[in-house]
């Protein structure tokens, strides 16, 4: 497994997760995928918790370096169900929000009315 997750590495397989799961001990820091791993989560997922506030790395980390985070938290964060709730509610709110404004940007009425004035080439 790579330390960094903005490589161009194919996507994890799912015996590299039933392998790190099964370890005897785990370590007493994990990135990004191995946090996704515990929770059930993607790495984007783990990193959109990082930004809003719901995950906190590691050291005092600034803009796209490397995070860690320590094993116990992330364990005790899989172990409770408030937790996890308000992390899916925060994740569902944040795509939510994000496809909408995709949905609009797309039905712009400026967009439809520029494509309604093209003339129409004709079939002569």
């Amino acid at each position: 497994m790579s330390n960094h997750i903005y490589t161009t590495e194919s996507p994890p397989k799912q015996s590299d997760k039933f392998e790190f799961l099964n370890l005897r001990l785990l370590p007493g820091k994990v990135d990004y995928r191995q946090a996704g791993y515990i929770l059930d989560f993607e790495p984007v997922a783990i990193q959109k918790l990082v930004a809003l506030g719901h995950l906190k790395p590691l050291g005092n980390n600034t803009g796209t370096e490397h995070k860690y985070f320590p094993t116990q938290t992330i364990l005790q964060c899989a172990r409770d169900a408030k937790w996890m709730d308000k992390a899916m509610k925060a994740l569902q709110s944040h795509w939510a929000e994000k496809n909408s404004r995709r949905k609009t940007a797309t039905l712009n009425p400026s967009r439809i009315r520029r494509r309604l004035e093209q003339p129409v080439a004709s079939g002569a």
